[in-house]
């Protein structure tokens, strides 16, 4: 909400054609990804009551993640694949050439959101699996006020300093919130694991 915000807000016709475009793609790819989410949360919860009991589940559960990330590996290729086509596909999408140029703009800043999307679905799903609710909570509580705020900063920045603003700008700050959640949520699900190693040889 806030992106369409600060999109209608501080950007022309040609800024918002573009921005639909390239919304209308990112919701096309996401669902690819977010299966692994799905997939995760049908098989990790059976095998994290076992995790912490002995140290063959925790050693199949470090197994499971790995095998989940390792799909996410495959799954990112596959939709940075598809973002690459964007140039070469805008005439499907527009007829004019600025909101083309506007498009194209922001493949490589979408190429790497969805790089980085599969880790974070496949991630998120152990997560879920795993019932580490706490943490998903209290990060999404922090992103909730984040993100927005970040992405008002711009709609400041056009408005009072008088910057201009682009499509790329509000796509750099989702790049970010990406970026801090892979590395949040890959993180989290390794020391999860670890952890279960760690209370599994304690009581063998």
């Amino acid at each position: 909400l806030a992106m369409s915000h600060v999109v209608s807000s501080c950007m022309g016709s040609v800024g918002m054609a573009a921005q639909q475009i390239v919304l209308a793609i990112f919701e096309a790819l996401c669902p690819v990804a977010d299966s692994l989410s799905l997939t995760a949360q049908s098989f990790v919860p059976a095998l994290h009551h076992q995790a912490d009991a002995s140290v063959e589940g925790a050693s199949v559960m470090a197994k499971t993640t790995k095998n989940f990330l390792k799909a996410s590996a495959i799954f990112g290729a596959a939709m940075v694949g598809v973002v690459g086509c964007i140039p070469f596909m805008s005439g499907a999408f527009t007829t004019d050439a600025f909101v083309a140029a506007q498009v194209n703009s922001v493949v490589p800043l979408l190429a790497g959101v969805f790089a980085m999307h599969g880790a974070i679905m496949a991630s998120e799903g152990v997560l879920l699996g795993r019932r580490d609710l706490n943490f998903l909570g209290s990060m999404y509580g922090i992103y909730f006020a984040l993100v927005p705020a970040l992405m008002l900063r711009l709609k400041r920045a056009c408005h009072v300093g008088g910057k201009a603003i682009q499509v790329q700008s509000v796509w750099q700050i989702f790049l970010g919130y990406q970026v801090s959640r892979t590395l949040l949520w890959v993180g989290r699900s390794w020391w999860l694991t670890k952890r279960s190693k760690s209370i599994a040889s304690s009581k063998n």
